[in-house]
């Protein structure tokens, strides 16, 4: 499917089943001679699932190198096939597609005449205003003269000619603060473009159509022409667990498979890929509306028992591996293991504390971690902070950076990882004896960001 200078699939399938012959590609008419023509592409049938191949890439003539396409380039998340459908009504289509696009040229080329007779009466007049300078308002004959009145005059005119286009600019500024002024602000506009940007293309079916078809899956390319990587999303099957409903395409579950990893996404984040960025979308899926109910293929017996204890074991085995990539060691640095310095922490040479170490899955909330760990180290109650310790590259001692204080939250939600892992363990109050509060700007990365206008 063409993606260059097309704005949506449903217009580059539109554009690419009918093609009009005109100009110097004329159709050479044995009767009439030359003559416009209507050159078409239709499909004869249609299967019961699609894939479309969006062309991303391509050669660039002028750089001599392959080049991807990243503009943007909606699709729908249902699409009516039928007008790309031969159905023995291509006359009629090809009439209308002509009427349509001659409509088009001619308002056109009228637009284009405007701005030539604009353009014209622009240059008539500066024609006229020169006549009356000396050397006909040619500031490079004047200077060649060294006529300095002759310089003189045609620079004030030309001066004068600069205040009257800078009146229009001007004007036009004013209206642009007027807008500022009335709401409309940068802000606003720059979030309604992103909004704009995130949503979702709408296309409007014909409900009666038999040729509906729904997206099923996007498989997507981030990277340039030369080298990328690859993930997809996929939607799960049209139907509820009974088997007996089919789901609405806006209400289905949409997941992202990039390699190992598997996360639910929301529908509305398959906008982000449309293009814009080197992270687009490559190929479409698209199946025919209730095709998985319309098939009525019974699985044999023993094929299915198989399936159902493969689904089983790899069930078990998912969760070994979530458990498994979840599984983080909390290393427990006590506050008296340090003394403080300029919001460093150094090691207290008389402190006969140490760390300790709590495997612990970091799915659990800060709650349950918090009993967890008042268990492994005997402490009496939960009334403990926690906060965690990162290093600075360069400099000795660590730092105290995010606190983890929601007891609702999980310790993933809240950062914990395998390399955030070292964790400040006090009181909140004082580390050994000395009153301490961290400070909130500790691990924030502070950029300065200007936006012009143009």
């Amino acid at each position: 499917v063409t993606v260059q200078g097309q704005k949506n699939i449903v217009d580059s399938l539109k554009n690419n089943t009918f093609t009009v012959l005109h100009g110097r590609d004329q159709y050479r008419c044995p009767r009439c001679g030359k003559v416009d023509a209507v050159y078409s592409n239709m499909l004869l049938t249609l299967p019961p699932v699609m894939t479309f191949l969006l062309g991303r890439f391509y050669f660039n003539r002028k750089t001599m190198r392959r080049q991807k396409d990243i503009s943007r380039f909606a699709f729908p998340l249902e699409i009516d096939m039928a007008p790309y459908l031969d159905v023995n009504d291509f006359k009629e289509q090809a009439m209308k597609f002509y009427k349509d696009w001659k409509a088009d040229r001619e308002k056109k080329e009228k637009e284009e005449a405007k701005r030539k007779a604009a353009e014209e009466v622009r240059k008539a007049a500066k024609a006229a205003e020169n006549s009356k300078l000396p050397y006909n308002g040619d500031l490079k004959a004047a200077i060649k003269a060294k006529d300095k009145e002759a310089k003189k005059v045609i620079m004030e005119a030309m001066k004068k000619r600069q205040e009257t286009s800078t009146k229009g600019e001007a004007s036009e500024k004013e209206t642009q603060e007027s807008k500022k002024d009335s709401g409309e602000s940068l802000a606003g506009e720059l979030k309604a473009a992103v909004a704009a940007r995130d949503k979702l293309m709408e296309n409007p079916v014909d409900l009666s159509s038999s040729h509906i078809y729904e997206l099923k899956s996007v498989m997507i390319h981030i990277g340039t022409a030369f080298s990328g990587h690859y993930h997809a999303y996929i939607c799960e099957n049209d139907k509820d667990v009974s088997g007996n409903e089919e789901k609405d395409v806006e209400s289905a579950q949409w997941f992202d498979f990039n390699d190992h990893v598997v996360s639910n996404i929301p529908t509305e984040q398959i906008s982000k890929q449309y293009g814009g960025a080197d992270e687009t979308a490559y190929v479409l899926v698209y199946a025919k509306k209730g095709t998985w109910k319309e098939t009525g293929v019974k699985i044999p017996e023993n094929v299915r028992k198989e399936i159902e204890e493969l689904n089983k074991s790899a069930v078990e085995r998912r969760k070994k591996y979530t458990t498994l990539i979840n599984r983080v060691t909390l290393r427990l640095h006590p506050g008296d293991m340090y003394k403080v310095e300029e919001d460093f922490f150094t090691a207290n040479p008389t402190s006969k504390a140490k760390p300790v170490s709590v495997v612990i899955d970091r799915r659990v909330t800060l709650e349950e971690a918090k009993k967890l760990i008042a268990e492994k180290m005997e402490l009496k109650d939960t009334n403990f902070s926690l906060n965690i310790l990162r290093t600075v590259e360069g400099l000795d001692g660590l730092q105290c950076g995010k606190s983890l204080d929601d007891d609702k939250k999980t310790l993933e939600k809240m950062g914990v990882s395998k390399y955030k892992s070292t964790v400040l363990l006090w009181d909140g109050k004082t580390i050994n004896g000395t009153a301490f509060k961290p400070n909130p700007d500790i691990g924030k990365f502070m950029i300065k960001l200007i936006y012009y206008k143009s």
